[in-house]
């Protein structure tokens, strides 16, 4: 440490030059685990997988898969009816906003509205009160809503009178029914408020456009494969007129929320590495022009009687240092870079 001070600008540089890389290669790699990796927040969630619409095209002979849909809510009636030999069950939802009023002032929140198995699916219960049932989709009853805790706690102060109460949402007057526990997060993380789709009327009845998300859960022991073969089954046997179009595709949750993205993500962690190594490659760089500087050093050390190992424990010793510092350094910025990412990419 005593060298390290006395060549105050080499360990600067060479703390900075190291700090820049594990900074940029951790905060990024954080993001590419949490992504990518690591296990989505629901009970037994290997078994979760979301159901889509592919168009199909023709590329010579060969067929290819080009976007990826969501089902038509008539369509996704017709599967949740029919398949039910790979599948537990299935839920759609899609997105949509609320103005929340009667309250000190309007607020506008992202709210989810899901099909009546959405929450038995994803195996998690409400933190007080309940979520909703089937019969909360039918028509005529009694609107409901479910608050995620952030919301409970942000718009209504975390007061638990709020169950029961009536709220006006988007001008009709909901009873909410539930508050979901500390952490809970829908697979995209953006709803504050969940509200059930019904089962009937004019939106449920639609035969297009293809606008309704769906996930569903496996059966224990059911596999992928078997699901697949089972959802193409109903599709050929649906007749529809655009079944030579359109195929319906199984694939796990984790890849139903990574589509889009998950190559971007990897082209940004690899650039990362890249600059960890070229921030290693400089400081080994300045390394050699400091021991090239220092040969006269060394040999007067080893005329004074220093061996090899005491030689390269001194060496060591400083490169321990510097590493010691830049991973300091260089946690702490990455600690602020993933936080700066997770403001900016909330899901």
């Amino acid at each position: 440490m005593r060298f390290l001070l006395r060549s105050p600008l080499y360990a600067l540089t060479a703390i900075l030059t190291l700090a820049l890389g594990v900074a940029a290669a951790t905060g990024v790699f954080s993001v590419l685990h949490s992504v990518l990796f690591a296990p989505l927040p629901y009970p037994d969630a290997g078994r979760l997988v979301a159901v889509s619409n592919v168009r199909r095209a023709m590329e010579g002979r060969a067929e290819t898969l080009t976007d990826r849909y969501g089902a038509a809510p008539a369509e996704f009636a017709a599967w949740r009816r029919a398949a039910t030999a790979s599948f537990l069950d299935m839920a759609a939802w899609r997105f949509d906003y609320a103005t929340i009023t009667g309250v000190e002032q309007p607020i506008q929140v992202t709210a989810l509205r899901a099909s009546g198995a959405y929450f038995a699916l994803l195996g998690v219960p409400a933190r007080m009160g309940r979520t909703w049932l089937d019969e909360d989709c039918k028509a005529g009853a009694p609107p409901v809503a479910v608050l995620t805790d952030a919301a409970w706690q942000k718009h209504f102060g975390g007061d638990r009178a709020v169950i029961g109460r009536a709220v006006t949402i988007n001008g009709v007057p909901r009873t909410v029914v539930g508050v979901m526990p500390p952490g809970f997060k829908e697979p995209f993380n953006q709803a504050e408020m969940f509200m059930p789709l019904a089962d009937s009327g004019e939106e449920a009845s639609m035969t297009a456009p293809r606008f309704w998300a769906v996930i569903a859960r496996l059966r224990e022991g059911a596999t992928r494969a078997q699901a697949q073969a089972e959802m193409e089954g109903i599709s050929r046997a649906s007749g529809a007129t655009d079944a030579s179009e359109w195929r319906p595709d199984v694939w796990t949750l984790r890849e139903g929320l990574t589509t889009g993205t998950a190559n971007g993500l990897w082209l940004v962690g690899g650039a990362a590495g890249c600059l960890l190594l070229i921030a290693g490659a400089n400081l080994a760089g300045l390394t050699l022009v400091r021991a090239e500087s220092r040969r006269h050093e060394w040999a007067v050390r080893a005329a004074l009687g220093a061996g090899r190992s005491q030689l390269l424990r001194h060496a060591v010793g400083e490169a321990w240092w510097i590493g010691l510092a830049a991973a300091l350094l260089g946690g702490m910025a990455a600690w602020w870079l993933v936080e700066a990412l997770r403001t900016l990419l909330p899901a």
